[in-house]
C-alpha cells in the first residue's frame, strides 16, 4: 500500500500494486471511490479483493472527504475540495499510474460506493465529455449510489454501467 499527496486540496491516494510485470504482462486497473464517511484506504482494500494470482488487478483511489483525527470516517464530514478539483486530481492520478505501472489500457474501470458511486459516475461522464478520444474506462460500477454527473442519455459514456443496491447500503 502506498500513500502520497495529490495536487490541490485532495488529501491522499491509496493504491494496491502488488504485481510485478517480469514477463511484460499488463494488468487491469480499478479506480475506486469511497462512500460518505468511509475512509478511502478501506474502500480500496475492499475493492482490491477482486485481484487474484492468475489475474492481478491494480486498485487506486483518493480520499476526497475529511477524516476524524483518529483516521476514521464519519458521515457528513466536509469535502477536502470541490468536486471539479477532486476529479482533476483523479485524472492526474490516473495518468500517473497508467504511465508508471503495467496497466492494460483496455482493462481500466471505475467504481464507487454510495456517495462514491456518484463520483464514479461523474468522473466517467467528465472524461467522456472532455476527451472522448482518450476516454479510459471500459465499465462503470456504482454500488448503492446515484449515477452522478449530468443527466440524459448523451451524458453517459457508451460502456457498461453496473448498478447494485443493498437494502442497507451493504
Amino acid at each position: 500500500w502506498s500513500f502520497f499527496n495529490l495536487p490541490s486540496q485532495v488529501q491522499s491516494l491509496t493504491w494496491n500494486i502488488e504485481v510485478e510485470a517480469k514477463d511484460g504482462r499488463k494488468f487491469a486497473l480499478m479506480f475506486a471511490f469511497h462512500g460518505n464517511g468511509d475512509p478511502g484506504q478501506g474502500r480500496v482494500r475492499n475493492v482490491a479483493r477482486v485481484t487474484s494470482d492468475r489475474d492481478p488487478v491494480i486498485t487506486i483511489g483518493v480520499q476526497y472527504q475529511q477524516l476524524k483525527p483518529d483516521g476514521g470516517g464519519q458521515m457528513g464530514l466536509p469535502m477536502l475540495a470541490d468536486p471539479r478539483t477532486t476529479l482533476g486530481a483523479c485524472r492526474w492520478l490516473l495518468d500517473k499510474v497508467m504511465a508508471e505501472q503495467p496497466v492494460d489500457p483496455e482493462r481500466v474501470f471505475v467504481g464507487g460506493f454510495s456517495m462514491g458511486a456518484g463520483y464514479a459516475g461523474a468522473f466517467s461522464q467528465v472524461e467522456w465529455r472532455d476527451n472522448r478520444a482518450k476516454f479510459p474506462f471500459r465499465a462503470v460500477f456504482q454500488f448503492s449510489g446515484t449515477p452522478g454527473g449530468g443527466s440524459g442519455k448523451d451524458a453517459f459514456p457508451p460502456v457498461p454501467h453496473f448498478f447494485t443496491v443493498g437494502e442497507l447500503e451493504t
